[in-house]
C-alpha cells in the first residue's frame, strides 16, 4: 500500500476507533472522554475530560471535582457536604462546611468565619495580612483582639504564647506564656522576665541574666554576647554546666558527661544514660562518634557523612549533595530512601521485615521525565512527565490540576487483569479488563483432543511474531504471581526433607551426606514436582475458568466467526509462555530447597551441620546431568499443565454451573498427568 494511503487509513482508524471502545470508555478527544471503573469500596467512577486535559468533570465514591486546569478546582465531599474551590492553586483556596468558610490567597490573606455552636453560641470571625494585620471576633473578650503591626495592637492564643502586646515594635512589646511575662524595649536590646518562677533581665549584648526556680532550677548569664556564657542548671544527679566564650572555647560537665570545645577541635565523652564518645576535626566537617547504644556518627563534609541513630535510623551522605540513603522503620515498615541531587532521582522503599519475600511498595521520581507508584499489592502507576509530583508529595490539589497538564504518557494497573494505559494527555488508550477473575483450579479433558489442540497452536507458529506481546503477557502472569507461592513452598520441603533424613543419619553419624540428599531430591524430583502442582493449581485453573467461560458465553465463537483461530489466539501464547518461565520457576524452587535445608541443619542441634559443610557435600555430588534433568522434567510438566488447562476450557458445554466443572476436572487430571509422567520420564532419564 502507498504511503499516502496508509496515511489516510490511519485517519480514518483514528476516527472510527470510538465507536468500538468498550461502553465504560469513550474517545471523542479532543472534544471528551469518558471512562468507568469501580472505586475502591466498589462503586462505580466516571471521570470525563474534555478539550484535552483541561475541562474534568469526575465523580467518585466519596466527592465530586470538576474545574478548569489549571486555573480553577471544585470539590463536593459527599459524606460531610464541604465544599473546596481552588484558583490557580497554591496562590488562593477557600472551603465551607455547614455555614464555616475559610479562605487564604497565598497564606498571607487568611479569613476565617464560623456560625454559632451549642458549645460557641456567637459568630467567630477572623481575619490576618500577614505580618501587618491580625484580628479575631469571638463574641469573649478572652480571646478577641486586634492588631497593627507595628503601631500597636493584642494578639491572644497565637504564636506559641497566650497574649502579646505591643506599641511601635520594636520598641516596646510584652510576651505571655502562662505565668511568665517577657517584657522587651527596642527589641531586641532590652528585655526583662518574671513571673512563673522565672526572672531576668538582659541589655544585649552587654550583660544578661536568667534564673528558673521550681522543678530543675536553672540559671543562665552572658557577658559581651557571645565571648562569654555560662549556664547551670539542675539535673538528675547533679548540676549541667556550661562554660563558653564562642568561638574560642566551651565546655559543657554534667553527671556522666564531659563536652570540651578549642576553637574547632573538640571531644565529648558520655557514659549515662548510655556510653558515648565522639571526636571533632575543624568542626562541623570532621566528626567522628560511636555509641554503646548502636549510635555513629562519622561526617567528613562534604565528602561523606554515615549516623546510625539509637533506634536503627541509619542516614548516608555522599559528596554533598549529590547522593543521599535514609534507612529507618515506621508503622512496622523498613522504609528506605535514596536521593541524587536532592530531588533529580528520588526512591522510597517500603517492605515489611516480617515477610522479606513479600513485594516491596515503592514510589520513584526521576525528575522531570516521569514517577512511578507500586504499591507492592498489585497496584502500579507511572506517569511521564511529572515535574511536580517529587516537591508536592501529598498534594491531590496539585495532582488534580497540575499533573495531567504533563501527562504525555500514563500507565495504571489495578490488578494484572485490570491495566490502562493512555497517551497525549488520553488521545490514544488501551484498556484491558479480565473476561472472568477466578482463582479456582483448571486442567484437561481428553488426550486425543489435547494432542489435536497442541497440533493446531503449532501449526501457528509462524505468526508468533504478531502475538508476542502476548506472550509476554501471559508469561508474565504465570511466573510473577506464582513465584512467591514457588518459594515459600520450595522453603520448607527443603526444610522437612532436612529434618527428616537428619534425624535418621544422626543416629549413623553421616549429617555431612544431608547436603547430597536435599540437594539431589530438590533438583531431580521434588523441585519439578512441586512447581508443576503450584502451576496446575493456580496457573492452570485460571487458564480453564477464563476459556470455559469464553466458550460458554460464545466469544470462542465469535473468534472462529471474524476467522480469528482460537489456537493461534488463546492457546499458542500460554503454551510459548509456559516453556519460557517454567525453568525459571524451576530453578528458583530448587534453590530456596537449598537454603531451607541448609537453615534446619544449621539449628536444628539434634542435626548441627554448618552451611559450609552442607553445601561442600551438595556441590560434591550435584551434577550438571542432575540440573538438565530437573529442568527437562518441568518444561514437559509445565506444557502438560497448560495444554490440559486450555483442552478442557475450550471443551467445555452447557451453562455457567459448567465452568466449575470444568475446573475440577482439569486440576484433577493435571495432578494425575504429573505424578504418571515424573515416572516414566524418571525411567527414561535413568
Amino acid at each position: 500500500m502507498s504511503s499516502p494511503r496508509q496515511r489516510w487509513l490511519m485517519v480514518l482508524l483514528c476516527l472510527v476507533a470510538p465507536a468500538f471502545l468498550p461502553a465504560a470508555d469513550e474517545n471523542l478527544w479532543p472534544v471528551s472522554t469518558r471512562r468507568e471503573s469501580a472505586g475502591p469500596t466498589g462503586a462505580t467512577e466516571t471521570r470525563t475530560e474534555a478539550a484535552g486535559p483541561l475541562l474534568f468533570d469526575h465523580s467518585l465514591a466519596d466527592r465530586r471535582e470538576w474545574g478548569l486546569r489549571p486555573l480553577f478546582l471544585s470539590r463536593t465531599v459527599t459524606e460531610s457536604d464541604r465544599t473546596q474551590d481552588y484558583l490557580l492553586f497554591p496562590f488562593f483556596y477557600r472551603t465551607s462546611q455547614a455555614g464555616d468558610t475559610r479562605w487564604s490567597f497565598f497564606s498571607l490573606v487568611n479569613s476565617d468565619r464560623r456560625t454559632g455552636t451549642v458549645a460557641e453560641p456567637a459568630d467567630w470571625r477572623a481575619f490576618d495580612v500577614w505580618p501587618f494585620y491580625f484580628s479575631r471576633r469571638t463574641g469573649a473578650p478572652e480571646t478577641s483582639y486586634h492588631a497593627l503591626l507595628p503601631l500597636h495592637g493584642v494578639i491572644k492564643r497565637r504564636f506559641g504564647n497566650d497574649r502579646i502586646d505591643f506599641t511601635l515594635f520594636p520598641l516596646y512589646s510584652r510576651w505571655q506564656k502562662g505565668e511568665r511575662v517577657e517584657t522587651d524595649l527596642v527589641w531586641p536590646f532590652y528585655r526583662e522576665i518574671h513571673g512563673g518562677g522565672e526572672g531576668g533581665w538582659a541589655l544585649w549584648p552587654l550583660y544578661g541574666q536568667r534564673t528558673k526556680d521550681g522543678g530543675a532550677t536553672a540559671r543562665s548569664r552572658f557577658i559581651a554576647w557571645p565571648f562569654w556564657l555560662e549556664r547551670d542548671r539542675a539535673v538528675e544527679g547533679g548540676t549541667d554546666t556550661l562554660r563558653a566564650s564562642f568561638p574560642f572555647f566551651s565546655t559543657r560537665r554534667a553527671p556522666g558527661l564531659r563536652d570540651d570545645m578549642w576553637l574547632f577541635w573538640g571531644a565529648l565523652h558520655q557514659t549515662a544514660p548510655v556510653a558515648y564518645d565522639e571526636t571533632r576535626y575543624l568542626w562541623p566537617l570532621w566528626v567522628q562518634g560511636r555509641g554503646a547504644d548502636g549510635r555513629i556518627r562519622n561526617r567528613w563534609a562534604p565528602f561523606y557523612t554515615h549516623a546510625v541513630k539509637p533506634g536503627g535510623a541509619d542516614k548516608t551522605w555522599v559528596a554533598w549533595p549529590f547522593f543521599r540513603r535514609e534507612r529507618w522503620t515506621d508503622a512496622g515498615l523498613a522504609q528506605t530512601k535514596t536521593q541524587l541531587l536532592y530531588f533529580v532521582y528520588w526512591n522510597l522503599d517500603q517492605r515489611d521485615p516480617l515477610r522479606p519475600a513479600a513485594p516491596h511498595a515503592r514510589k520513584t521520581h526521576l525528575w522531570p521525565l516521569f514517577s512511578a507508584w507500586d504499591n507492592g499489592a498489585g497496584r502500579r502507576q507511572v506517569q511521564a512527565l511529572s515535574p511536580f509530583e517529587v516537591f508536592y508529595q501529598h498534594d491531590a490539589e496539585v495532582r488534580q490540576l497540575w499533573s495531567p497538564l504533563f501527562a504525555l504518557y500514563r500507565f495504571d494497573r489495578r490488578s494484572p487483569e485490570s491495566v490502562r494505559t493512555a497517551f497525549l494527555f488520553d488521545c490514544v488508550t488501551y484498556r484491558r479488563e479480565a473476561a472472568m477473575k477466578s482463582i479456582v483450579t483448571e486442567t484437561c479433558d481428553g488426550i486425543g483432543s489435547a494432542i489435536i489442540l497442541a497440533w493446531r497452536a503449532f501449526a501457528s507458529l509462524p505468526t508468533a511474531p504478531r502475538i508476542i506481546k502476548r506472550v509476554v503477557e501471559q508469561a508474565y502472569l504465570g511466573s510473577y504471581t506464582s513465584l512467591p507461592i514457588v518459594g515459600i513452598l520450595s522453603f520448607f520441603i527443603g526444610a522437612v526433607l532436612a529434618l527428616q533424613s537428619g534425624i535418621t543419619m544422626a543416629d549413623i553419624s553421616m549429617q555431612e551426606m544431608i547436603g547430597t540428599l536435599v540437594g539431589e531430591s530438590m533438583t531431580r524430583e521434588l523441585g519439578p514436582v512441586m512447581v508443576a502442582i503450584i502451576l496446575a493449581g493456580r496457573v492452570g485453573s485460571a487458564t480453564t475458568a477464563e476459556l470455559a467461560s469464553m466458550k460458554v458465553y460464545q466469544e470462542v465463537d465469535a473468534l472462529v466467526t471474524m476467522n480469528i483461530p482460537p489456537e493461534r489466539f488463546l492457546v499458542l501464547p500460554r503454551l510459548l509462555a509456559v516453556l519460557f518461565f517454567m525453568p525459571f520457576l524451576v530453578t528458583v524452587g530448587i534453590v530456596v530447597g537449598w537454603i531451607g535445608g541448609a537453615v534446619v541443619c544449621n539449628y536444628v542441634q539434634i542435626i548441627s551441620v554448618s552451611p559450609e559443610v552442607y553445601f561442600r557435600s551438595l556441590r560434591q555430588f550435584l551434577s550438571t546431568t542432575d540440573f538438565t534433568h530437573g529442568l527437562v522434567k518441568s518444561e514437559i510438566f509445565g506444557f502438560v499443565v497448560i495444554l490440559t488447562a486450555c483442552n478442557t476450557g475450550l471443551r467445555t458445554r452447557g451453562g455457567p454451573r459448567e465452568i466449575g466443572a470444568s475446573v475440577t476436572r482439569a486440576v484433577v487430571i493435571s495432578l494425575i498427568l504429573i505424578l504418571v509422567l515424573d515416572y516414566f520420564i524418571t525411567k527414561v532419564l535413568a
